[in-house]
């Protein structure tokens, strides 16, 4: 089975345009980053597969996640780290800087982008901590290879930049329209003006426990123009209250990634390629809900048939990273496909840059 390469690159504009606020899916692979481009081959491969061969995978694979791992760090391209922050650090007051909802789902809102000097103005001791935790991966040479490779001759890790992201339950519970609850968010990959793309960093700097209100919100409809296919929707009963780990970050895990396609190819001379419907299987239903969920109108209409295979993809290896307490912190790459977990619960994060100097 082929691997995630190790081979390094030096930042160079993107081949193609990646400005858009949202990376389509069929964005991914314009980067000249190998590992960027072995995901979107990867991804590519499911798309081709037979419905069947897709099914067998889906039966017969479980992610074997490690998201605090950090010596996994290096191949998995990302890595969290409980309490890695002191909250008394944080401060205990509410973030108030004006917001603009973002196109990862109407209950997700981002301030205006701050660089080093005003991060650094604003929160020193957070940034202190976080360039020294990035500093002490890296001379363990723990860090994904295409970064890693950057912080050699003298050169350490550094924010670069900095911005705040809300997720609002409140907004989330009165928007079953446009997102049906729980409102999961969109996969995608973080913008970037320059490959490899810049990894970032999510500290969790507020979080709400899911009110009352939030646990049984209006009924679920699909927003104009989202089509799923008959009995794809979530039957009321199988609602599950949220508790604290509500509105994490899911992502993509690349290990498994390669593992779920090796799972399908050694399976395809056994399940047959004859089209059957794989809605009949439970595990592929699960996954094709989440993934019509998951995925832009846009996206779905350049897959085959209009199916979301890739998004069904990224969510069989789907990682939930548990973010659950003030001062917990994400570090992923940026080829690492995420997204919000779900909107059941109000949080704000501060999303670093990392760029080196």
């Amino acid at each position: 089975m082929a691997t995630l390469p190790h081979a390094l690159s030096k930042r160079v504009e993107p081949s193609a345009d990646v400005s858009a606020e949202l990376i389509n899916m069929h964005q991914v692979g314009a980067c000249s980053d190998r590992w960027e481009a072995r995901i979107s081959e990867l991804l590519q491969h499911v798309a081709e597969w037979p419905p069947a061969v897709f099914a067998a995978a889906a039966e017969n694979f479980k992610p074997q996640c490690a998201p605090f791992n950090v010596t996994q760090l290096h191949v998995r391209g990302y890595v969290a780290v409980r309490g890695a922050v002191d909250p008394s650090l944080l401060g205990r007051e509410r973030v108030h800087l004006p917001m603009e909802m973002i196109s990862e789902g109407p209950s997700r809102f981002m301030s205006e982008g701050f660089q080093r000097d005003e991060a650094e103005r604003m929160h020193p001791a957070i940034v202190r901590r976080i360039e020294q935790l990035v500093l002490e991966w890296s001379n363990h040479a723990m860090l994904p290879p295409a970064y890693q490779q950057e912080l050699v001759n003298g050169l350490v890790p550094q924010i670069a930049s900095a911005t705040y992201i809300r997720t609002d339950a409140s907004v989330a519970s009165k928007s079953a329209r446009e997102c049906p609850w729980p409102c999961l968010g969109k996969w995608h990959m973080d913008l970037s003006p320059v490959c490899p793309r810049f990894p970032r960093l999510a500290l969790i700097f507020h979080r709400e426990g899911p009110r009352a209100e939030h646990l049984q919100p209006p009924g679920e409809r699909m927003p104009p123009g989202e089509r799923m296919p008959p009995g794809e929707r979530t039957p009321p009963g199988e609602r599950t209250p949220p508790g604290e780990a509500a509105s994490n970050i899911a992502v993509a895990d690349p290990v498994e990634l390669e593992r779920f396609v090796a799972t399908g190819e050694s399976l395809r001379d056994s399940c047959g390629t004859d089209g059957q419907d794989v809605r009949a299987s439970s595990s592929v239903q699960a996954l094709l809900r989440a993934a019509y969920l998951t995925s832009t109108v846009q996206s779905r209409e350049m897959q085959a048939g209009g199916v979301p295979w890739r998004e069904a993809a990224l969510e069989a290896v789907r990682c939930e990273v548990p973010l659950a307490a003030e001062g917990d912190l994400l570090f992923f790459s940026g080829a690492t496909f995420h997204r919000t977990s779900d909107s059941a619960a109000s949080r704000v994060s501060l999303q670093f840059t990392l760029d080196e100097g």
